[in-house]
């Protein structure tokens, strides 16, 4: 929310759209220049438009987060360290405007703030605002009982990634409301692969919903592997 926090950059036009629930994300963007229009929110026809849908933080995917926020010796390396690098970029253009002198890069910080145990603290804090319960842990999670892997039809090297292939995939799974439901990605884009490697893994709390999802996956494949 505006004026939540202290924001000193005088030169900037500052531009704020507040969540309407409490909890809830708002963002704010801060542009030297004035722009020509403003629009807030997306309307119904730019999301029927563009295709957008939000498939939510499922059950697999929020206890890898989790594992990453409690700093579990078995949290994904690879997401941690892509939390850390996008925090820190984030942080090192506000280190740029303020007058102050930073002792510390962007990323320096993002990295402590994580390994102190301050951003596991501010999400319990989030999750309680919402609604939920701030003591979740991993073991608390649940995801859905059905399950099936995707496996690689060759060898070779992932190449391609298709967003909108996902999004119908997830909705089908049962997505945003079910949140047992999901998918959980194994491999990224460059990675090699053997055949028969596991490149994702589907869940759904229906065998139908599952059964649905597999059918479909064979005109709309998430994976471009070459």
């Amino acid at each position: 929310e505006e004026h939540q926090s202290e924001v000193d950059l005088p030169d900037y036009e500052e531009y704020w759209n507040s969540a309407k629930r409490k909890g809830y994300s708002g963002t704010a963007i801060f542009s030297k220049y004035k722009p020509l229009n403003l629009i807030f929110g997306f309307s119904e026809d730019s999301m029927k438009k563009y295709n957008v849908c939000v498939v939510g933080a499922t059950g697999a995917v929020g206890r890898e987060m989790l594992k990453v926020l409690e700093q579990r010796s078995d949290r994904p390396m690879v997401l941690e360290a892509k939390a850390i690098r996008l925090a820190g970029k984030l942080l090192d253009l506000c280190y740029l405007d303020t007058r102050k002198k930073e002792t510390e890069s962007g990323e320096e910080t993002a990295d402590r703030i994580l390994k102190s145990g301050m951003a596991m603290h501010k999400m319990r804090e989030i999750i309680k605002h919402q609604g939920g319960n701030p003591d979740i842990t991993v073991e608390k999670i649940h995801i859905g009982k059905y399950r099936f892997e995707v496996a690689s039809s060759k060898k070779g090297t992932v190449c391609g990634f298709n967003n909108q292939d996902l999004t119908i995939i997830s909705r089908i799974l049962g997505c945003p409301l079910d949140k047992k439901a999901g998918i959980h990605l194994e491999q990224r884009v460059d990675q090699k692969v053997e055949k028969g490697d596991i490149l994702c893994t589907l869940y759904a709390s229906s065998k139908w919903h599952l059964e649905e999802a597999k059918e479909t996956l064979k005109h709309v494949p998430i994976y471009r592997v070459e």
